[in-house]
């Protein structure tokens, strides 16, 4: 709400060009909306019983990923390679990092016993990692070598989230969690801002606006969709023992973490091959 007051002062100096709404406009703002209505649904059915939350968050993420359908360039889904696996590339990997530290504080709090401030310190350490992976692509000037950090950034998510399965059992320590999260959040740091380079680059000026857009959009739509299916996998076994209310996120995390790598080297022989 205060961001949207922000808003106002620029909305009203803004000149008002009147145009009629073309059925590109529509269709954006039509997928917007439904999108943005079944996600909220999503969250909403968090305080419904197990058997109905479950059912009513997949169709909400079935109704959201068809109303997306209408934001996202064609064939996202499907991988299409170019601009559309350019933004799974980007989304799933930084889904799968804001995940894992999602389940952490889970692990180690609700699991494993610890005190919240030592797992506040913890998670907020893959801030600094994040930071340096962030910093070292900024210092690749080369084109070609830029190219590659979209498959090192997208390598490094994967050891990071088969770490945090280990790291749900007891008799491992905390330092494979600690670990997992600091190379997860390095190469998610590394990944996402040179796709959102890359991205600009293999692109019309014109197109700037939107691509930049679309790939916000993607990245709330990854992390949202993929934040809801760890709430789905742990709600019903969250009564069961140590550390089984986890393993599913954990493993689950792990099988997007190499679909977003998978996502990475498409688009890495797609921009070696026409840029």
């Amino acid at each position: 709400f205060l961001s949207l007051l922000l808003l106002i002062p620029l909305l009203v100096i803004l000149p008002s060009k009147n145009l009629p709404l073309n059925n590109k406009t529509k269709r954006t703002l039509f997928g917007a909306l439904g999108a943005g209505i079944f996600v909220a649904l999503s969250q909403i059915s968090a305080i419904l019983p197990t058997k109905y939350m479950i059912l009513s968050v997949i169709v909400c993420i079935l109704c959201a990923s068809f109303s997306l359908s209408y934001v996202l360039p064609k064939k996202t889904f499907t991988l299409k390679p170019g601009i559309s696996s350019l933004i799974l590339a980007r989304s799933i990997p930084l889904g799968v990092v804001i995940g894992i530290e999602t389940l952490i504080p889970l692990i180690l709090v609700i699991g494993r016993g610890w005190n919240t401030q030592t797992v506040a310190l913890m998670v907020s350490s893959g801030s600094i990692c994040w930071f340096l992976g962030s910093y070292t692509q900024s210092r690749v000037k080369n084109f070609r070598k830029r190219q590659k950090l979209i498959l090192i950034g997208g390598a490094l998510i994967i050891p990071g989230s088969f770490i945090t399965i280990l790291g749900t059992f007891d008799s491992a320590h905390f330092l494979f969690l600690l670990i997992g999260w600091a190379i997860s959040s390095y190469g998610s740091g590394m990944l996402i801002a040179t796709c959102a380079v890359l991205a600009l680059e293999i692109t019309p000026e014109e197109e700037h606006g939107n691509i930049s857009s679309v790939m916000q959009v993607g990245d709330s739509y990854a992390t949202a969709v993929l934040i809801a299916l760890i709430g789905v996998l742990y709600t019903p076994l969250s009564n069961a023992i140590h550390p089984i209310p986890f393993l599913p996120s954990a493993v689950m995390l792990s099988l997007f973490s190499i679909l977003g790598f998978y996502a990475s080297y498409i688009t890495y022989k797609y921009i070696t091959r026409t840029h």
